[in-house]
């Protein structure tokens, strides 16, 4: 691929199943086409091999601009994640892969004992370390490639052992995405209650539709000025998930405010 266009890597935040995300408005803001790399449940080291296999083909080009969120830091990233990259978020934390498809429920159950292991073993600094590593990585790659416009975000504030250089096409954003996304709840809401009886968040991009509009809307101008200092929470919607989500009529309380898609997969989950 050879014309401008824009490159996505991430997880939830920067998938685009139904172009309904903020990334497709966010194309088609700058009127160029997307390459989205972004898988839900991904970890940072997928998206990061990822990209260097972008980078060793070429697939990165001149007056690019390049989006990489980093997903929480300490995601599983073993061989299986390499065929099953969802499975990155699926048993951290004591996740045992309920609610998800036969492959990866086996898998926990012939490995159940490792994974506990390594769960209970790993060092979460160390993995923010990396992913701070990683950051490094993709500023120096920016400064080689000063017609290419960078810009991080970040699912969690992560750490910075080394300060970070200033380069102009090289843009971060300060907010966490989990926070922006748990400022939509209010009135004792809260993401584990409200998804309770869907299972997974009903937002895409764990946002809700009216924020995904002014999140397209302030990273493009972001984009154009060079200037991430305008992406903060208080130009946001707040509290406006104001209920759990535990009845069909729930739900239609939510789409009729324009805050949720309508899907039917939903809907069944809610009867």
């Amino acid at each position: 691929m050879s014309s401008k266009k824009l490159i996505i890597y991430g997880d939830s935040y920067a998938e685009d199943p139904n172009l309904v995300s903020w990334v497709s408005q966010l194309a088609g803001k700058l009127k160029i086409p997307m390459l989205n790399r972004g898988i839900s449940g991904t970890s940072i080291e997928y998206s990061i091999k990822y990209f260097i296999k972008d980078k060793l083909s070429n697939t990165i080009s001149h007056n690019d601009t390049v989006i990489f969120i980093f997903s929480s830091p300490g995601r599983h990233h073993l061989k299986y994640q390499n065929k099953f990259p969802r499975t990155a978020s699926l048993y951290s934390y004591g996740r045992s892969g309920n609610g998800h498809n036969v492959n990866d429920i086996t898998y926990y159950q012939e490995n159940k004992e490792h994974i506990k292991w390594y769960e209970a073993n790993k060092d979460d600094d160390i993995f923010k370390v990396n992913a701070s590593s990683y950051l490094h990585m993709l500023i120096n790659y920016a400064r080689s490639k000063p017609d290419v416009t960078f810009m991080v975000l970040y699912m969690d504030i992560l750490l910075h052992p080394i300060e970070l250089p200033i380069l102009d096409n090289f843009l971060i954003s300060n907010i966490s995405l989990r926070q922006l996304s748990d400022n939509e709840f209010g009135c004792d809401v809260y993401f584990n209650s409200f998804v309770k009886k869907v299972i997974s968040d009903p937002r895409y991009n764990h946002l809700t539709i009216p924020n995904i509009s002014i999140f397209a809307d302030l990273i493009h101008k972001a984009i154009l000025t060079k200037d991430t200092s305008i992406i903060t929470y208080d130009k946001f919607l707040r509290g406006i998930l104001d209920k759990n989500l535990l009845s069909q009529k729930d739900y239609l309380y939510f789409i009729d405010r324009g805050l949720l898609y309508n899907y039917e997969i939903y809907m069944d989950r809610l009867r």
